[in-house]
């Protein structure tokens, strides 16, 4: 796992998603972010996104992933990426983030990480939610 944030930029979990399940529609765009921040040493993922991704991979894809591959496929984003956790104060910003600009609590958890690493930038396809939140620059990758 690698540490560091300077001009960071975060990829959030649908985008991930999509970058891992060949049979997306977005997967030439997801991956092409994915490629790109590799490239340029600027990928950020949380932990927090790891977990989401493997869930979604498992139980609500329309075909679901083995335990096996979402894990080789976790230990390569954690390879390739700058991944981030979180804590207990962080949990406590993120209640704050969510109540003042309402937002979903995971969102805003994602927020917090960010804003705990001095990253503005996520990539998702939740431009409208994360765009709620002032100091956050959401690009939908797939626009």
């Amino acid at each position: 796992m690698r540490n560091g944030s300077g001009n960071r930029e975060w990829i959030d979990s649908n985008v991930l998603v999509h970058a891992f399940h060949h049979g997306s529609p977005k997967h030439d765009a997801a991956m092409g972010v994915l490629d790109r921040l590799v490239r340029n040493d600027r990928g950020v993922i949380g932990a927090q996104n790891l977990a989401e991704f493997s869930n979604v991979l498992r139980h609500k894809s329309s075909e679901p992933a083995g335990f096996g591959k979402i894990r080789q496929y976790v230990q390569h984003l954690k390879q390739d990426f700058h991944c981030f956790g979180y804590t207990g104060q962080t949990v406590v910003f993120a209640l704050d983030l969510s109540e003042r600009h309402s937002v979903h609590f995971f969102d805003a958890l994602l927020a917090a990480t960010m804003f705990e690493n001095g990253i503005d930038t996520i990539y998702t396809e939740n431009v409208e939610d994360f765009g709620k939140i002032p100091g956050i620059k959401a690009v939908n990758p797939f626009d």
